[in-house]
C-alpha cells in the first residue's frame, strides 16, 4: 500500500467516523425532541383522565402578614401507569389568574411553565406574562420568557429555585390526594 492510498484510507475512516459520532452524538443529546414528546403525550392524557380537587391557601405579600392573599386554588393532575405525569394549579389575584403546569417522566420535573393571564377580559389579548423552564437532571437547561409582570405578587413564584418549588407543590398534591400518596409507598 502506497502512501497516497493509506492517506486516502485514512480521511475516508476520519470522515465516516466524524459522520456517524455527529449523528450518534445529535441523537443522545436531543433532549429537547424527548421533553417535548413526552409533555404532548401528557398534555393528551389530561384530556381523558385528569382528577380535580380545591385547596385554599395564603400568599405571603410582606412579612408584615397585614396583606397576606387567601386564595382558593384549583388543582388538576393526571396519573398515568402509576405515576403523575402532569399536574397544574390555577388561582386568581384580583382579576389576573395565575397558571403553574409541571411535567414528570418517571417522576423526575422536566418542564416547568407559569403563566399570567387577564381573568375577565373577553377579548383574546389577555396574556400578561409567561416563562417556560426546561429541567434536565434538576437544573434548568433552557428558560424561556415574555410579557410584563403585572406586580410584585408573582416574585414569590421565581425568588426561590424551580426545582425546589416543584417539590414544595408536589408534596402539596401528595397531602391532599390519597391516589398520589399511595403510589410513593
Amino acid at each position: 500500500m502506497t502512501r497516497f492510498q493509506f492517506f486516502s484510507l485514512s480521511m475516508c475512516l476520519l470522515a465516516v467516523l466524524a459522520v456517524s459520532e455527529t449523528g450518534f452524538s445529535q441523537y443522545r443529546f436531543d433532549w429537547r425532541s424527548d421533553v417535548d414528546r413526552i409533555i404532548e403525550r401528557s398534555d393528551s392524557l389530561s384530556l381523558k383522565s385528569q382528577k380535580t380537587f380545591v385547596v385554599r391557601n395564603v400568599i405571603r405579600v410582606d412579612r408584615s402578614f397585614k396583606n397576606d392573599i387567601d386564595i382558593r386554588e384549583t388543582w388538576h393532575y393526571t396519573i398515568h401507569k402509576g405515576k403523575v405525569v402532569i399536574f397544574d394549579i390555577r388561582y386568581l389575584v384580583d382579576s389576573t389568574e395565575y397558571i403553574e403546569n409541571y411535567y414528570l417522566n418517571d417522576n423526575r420535573l422536566i418542564c416547568i411553565e407559569n403563566y399570567a393571564t387577564e381573568f375577565y377580559n373577553p377579548t383574546d389579548a389577555n396574556f400578561l406574562s409567561g416563562e417556560v423552564l426546561f429541567i434536565v437532571n434538576e437544573q434548568v437547561k433552557l428558560q424561556v420568557s415574555t410579557g410584563q409582570k403585572k406586580n410584585s405578587l408573582t416574585a414569590w413564584r421565581i425568588a426561590r429555585r424551580p426545582v425546589e418549588k416543584f417539590q414544595e407543590r408536589y408534596a402539596e398534591l401528595k397531602r391532599n390526594r390519597r391516589d398520589v400518596s399511595a403510589l410513593e409507598r
